[in-house]
């Protein structure tokens, strides 16, 4: 999922999703320092887990960075871990079961 600036062509965002039915994984979500905090994020986690979804997987799983792990939590996802350190930051495993849409 890439974010464009509204009205330019420049990426303000990006996650990273991998389908692996019936688990998909989140990952890579970044959002330039400048658009943080509109929702940037959110907005693109939405459209990654319906697309999750569409493609018939259960679940999803993040490795999130601990001080972001609220934003996580707003749609829904679960800690999963004890903290761990990836590149000298703390991080969770956190899990999202999925309903099917009706």
């Amino acid at each position: 999922v890439v974010a464009l600036a509204p009205g330019e062509e420049q990426v303000i965002g990006t996650l990273r999703l991998l389908l692996d039915a019936p688990r998909a994984k989140v990952g890579r979500v970044a959002v330039r320092r400048d658009w943080r905090g509109h929702g940037i994020a959110s907005r693109m986690l939405e459209l990654a887990l319906a697309e999750a979804r569409a493609q018939g997987c259960e679940g999803v799983r993040l490795a999130s960075q601990a001080h972001v792990a609220a934003l996580y939590e707003r749609a829904g996802f679960v800690v999963e871990s004890e903290l761990f350190e990836e590149a000298g930051i703390p991080h969770v495993w956190m899990g999202l079961r999925l309903s099917p849409e009706s």
